[in-house]
């Protein structure tokens, strides 16, 4: 049991550093946008839950967003592709509380955070 949490507090540590190197990365080439500490945590959670892309990649799996309707799961390999998408569906990319089916039938979605992308900057069109 000791080895095991270890081995899960070792591991948690190297996706967490890994995102962060992903955050800075993108914050040097976004200077104007600042990214909230709820939005780290959404993106360390997503990284820990998604580690790697479905291995049917034909068949992309479904979940459905905060209306209810249900879309394509998208993988994002980086911070940068994850944050779009996490802005347009919080539900579905905060990597919390979906599942998430590849057989086409209804994930249930919810989140206790209130959507919104929780960065500031993109300009006035809200653009990226």
């Amino acid at each position: 049991m000791i080895a095991f949490f270890l081995w899960w507090s070792k591991d948690q540590k190297k996706i967490r550093e890994q995102a962060d190197q992903e955050i800075e990365r993108y914050q040097r080439e976004h200077p104007d946008e600042e990214i909230s500490d709820e939005v780290r945590k959404r993106y360390y959670t997503y990284r820990s839950n998604h580690r790697k892309p479905p291995k049917d990649s034909k068949k992309p799996p479904k979940a459905k967003d905060q209306d209810g309707v249900e879309r394509d799961v998208q993988h994002a390999s980086t911070f940068q592709s994850w944050l779009p998408l996490y802005v347009m569906y919080p539900a579905i990319y905060g990597g919390t509380n979906h599942s998430i089916s590849s057989s086409g039938s209804s994930g249930s979605a919810g989140t206790s955070f209130g959507g919104g992308g929780g960065f500031s900057g993109g300009g006035a069109s809200g653009s990226f």
